[in-house]
């Protein structure tokens, strides 16, 4: 029998790669904790575990699979060939969070080329079938999956289960479907799905008529340290210009570099400091060293205290080609900041940033524009409060309270 028919918990099964620490997966770990403290079933399906991952429910998974009672909140970990003597529950699930390792390797999902195309759809399809056998065997509720491969995954592996699909599109959906053989999968599995949700209204155009008129827009959630807390005087602020994300060429690191190299002679107490890592920093210290501002530049990588960096900074620096709703933004807007951000295609800058009211928008890779709106703010103190002061306004909208309210009455919907 069904367990969901025997019992009035509602069953939740998040799909997705692995926790690995990035917007998409810091976005499912506090779905998962807030339906859990809900009282929902929420199984967490993953590919694979990464070797730096975002916590859940407080703890780091184990090695090994794992009972143990965190917070109040039932948390297990499954590997795959367990899944199907551990999915049979009864109330104890009820608010509870369990992780199943799938073992599902999606790497040439749907990447065809002209060689080899059709083992690489055959792989698609063995890896599909797993999945499907696993959704047999947990029978939830509603599968909420995201990123890329991932949604066409869910929405294939679940056909004909009666088990509504929603699937997540977090970045610019254009990166996340390339190419003829992605694009013709969105084509024809997205209709399928019960519900599809957006970041940006800007995203909704890539997707065929019957998608948009499905696709909801849910905000990203600002985490409670983001919106406590004093906020410090623009005077006590310290002069220095923050970024904070993975460095990689997406974001754009060089084109803040070279901006800050040019204004640096006009704000010689000035110091840039980049939070983060990726396989760009060293190319990024390098640039720093050619345009010989080194002693000006801090790349420490991975920083645990971004709110006391963010109430310590003068100026915010968004400098990415394509964004979904980029988070750091976010959270920097959130604790009255003065930003400078990259109208990116996608359109989440545009969504928080009322142009020279609450923030500055600039076109993308425009360096001129950055130099010009870098030295404009930091010469104009008045200017930079009153930036701050209107960017905490949104505070409310983005509040975690708020935004799982949202997302909580739609998942009902779906389910319902």
């Amino acid at each position: 029998m069904n367990q969901k028919n025997t019992t009035k918990t509602k069953h939740i099964a998040l799909y997705i790669g692995s926790l690995s620490k990035g917007g998409a997966e810091r976005v499912f770990v506090n779905l998962a904790e807030y339906f859990a403290k809900r009282g929902y079933r929420v199984s967490f399906v993953t590919i694979f575990r990464s070797s730096n991952e975002y916590d859940l429910c407080g703890r780091q998974a184990p090695k090994t699979g794992d009972e143990k009672l965190i917070s109040g909140t039932d948390i297990r970990y499954v590997p795959m060939n367990e899944i199907a003597e551990n999915a049979l529950s009864t109330s104890i699930w009820k608010g509870s969070v369990t992780r199943y390792y799938s073992d599902i390797n999606d790497n040439a999902a749907f990447e065809i080329t002209s060689q080899g195309g059709g083992s690489r759809i055959s792989d698609f399809i063995k890896r599909t079938d797993k999945l499907r056998r696993i959704w047999k065997i947990l029978k939830p509720d509603l599968i909420l999956s995201c990123n890329g491969k991932n949604n066409l995954m869910a929405l294939a592996s679940a056909a004909g289960l009666s088990i509504p699909v929603a699937a997540y599109v977090i970045a610019m959906p254009e990166l996340e479907y390339p190419g003829r053989a992605m694009r013709a999968g969105v084509k024809i599995l997205f209709p399928k799905a019960k519900g599809i949700i957006l970041q940006t209204e800007r995203s909704r155009a890539f997707f065929p008529k019957s998608v948009q008129k499905k696709a909801k827009i849910l905000h990203n959630m600002v985490r409670d340290e983001y919106l406590n807390g004093d906020i410090p005087d623009y005077e006590s602020r310290q002069k220095l210009i923050l970024a904070v994300g993975r460095v990689d060429e997406n974001k754009r690191h060089d084109l803040m570099i070279r901006a800050f190299a040019r204004i640096s002679k006009d704000f010689p107490d000035y110091r840039l400091l980049i939070c983060g890592d990726g396989p760009d920093r060293q190319k990024m210290l390098d640039l720093a060293a050619s345009l010989n501002i080194s002693d000006k530049i801090s790349m420490p990588g991975v920083v645990t205290d971004i709110r006391s960096k963010l109430c310590s900074a003068s100026l915010f620096l968004h400098t990415s080609d394509t964004e979904g709703m980029p988070n750091a933004l976010l959270e920097a807007m959130c604790t009255g900041l003065a930003c400078i951000a990259t109208d990116c295609p996608c359109g989440g800058p545009a969504m928080l940033i009322d142009n020279h009211k609450n923030g500055i928008l600039i076109p993308v890779g425009d360096e001129d524009s950055l130099v010009h709106e870098m030295s404009e703010v930091l010469k104009d103190v008045s200017y930079a409060k009153s930036l701050g002061r209107e960017a905490l306004k949104i505070r409310d909208e983005y509040s975690a309270q708020n935004v799982f309210k949202e997302w909580e009455h739609y998942v009902e919907d779906l389910m319902n």
